[in-house]
């Protein structure tokens, strides 16, 4: 599969909640063959086709997803020059670890979180673990272009509260594969 979960063509006020995606349930397993993202909040080659305004997880019992085992991005929001992926909130949720959060699942060299040209995304305690290259990454792609318009960079985001690398407990540190890399990364980003 190219995508788990996919929201795009204007889509606005979509809860995805309480969630194994990308992982069995047991919450663990993946397999042999996964998807390339998991969840994906995208714009098409047209005009006002992004999906704003949609949320990710939540702070209450069993509203966070466990989103882990894929192979390019487990969360994508996505902006371009015609269209935006604005307002979304990820929050709660266990990104490339197991649904404990103990034991790292993704062993692709991915990114956890990555926010390309969208403004206003809140991304507030999630537990992000595995082998991604960035956890949180925040992007401006010039490369984004698809019609006359000039893409913008991402403005308003907020990250707070969010662990790395360590249990929920936030006391351990849970046992990497060899390759590690940034917790958060923020490219041509403002604010």
């Amino acid at each position: 599969n190219y995508t788990d979960v996919s929201l795009q063509d204007g889509a606005t006020g979509a809860a995805i909640k309480g969630n194994y995606i990308g992982v069995y349930a047991d919450g663990s397993s993946i397999p042999a063959s996964g998807s390339y993202y998991g969840i994906v909040l995208q714009t098409l080659p047209q005009a006002n086709t992004g999906a704003s305004s949609n949320t990710i997880g939540g702070l209450g019992a069993n509203e966070g997803n466990v989103i882990a085992g894929h192979d390019t991005n487990e969360i994508w929001v996505q902006s371009d020059d015609q269209s935006f992926s604005d307002n979304n909130i990820i929050e709660g949720n266990i990104i490339g670890l197991d649904s404990t959060g103990t034991n790292p699942v993704t062993t692709q060299f991915t990114e956890g979180i990555l926010i390309t040209d969208s403004d206003g995304t809140l991304i507030q305690s999630n537990q992000l673990g595995g082998t991604h290259e960035s956890d949180i990454h925040v992007i401006y792609d010039a490369s984004s272009k698809k019609g006359s318009g000039t893409p913008r960079q991402p403005d308003g985001t907020i990250i707070r509260a969010n662990t790395f690398n360590i249990d929920h407990t936030g006391g351990t540190a849970i046992g990497l594969p060899s390759i590690t890399g940034d917790g958060v990364t923020l490219t041509g980003a403002t604010h």
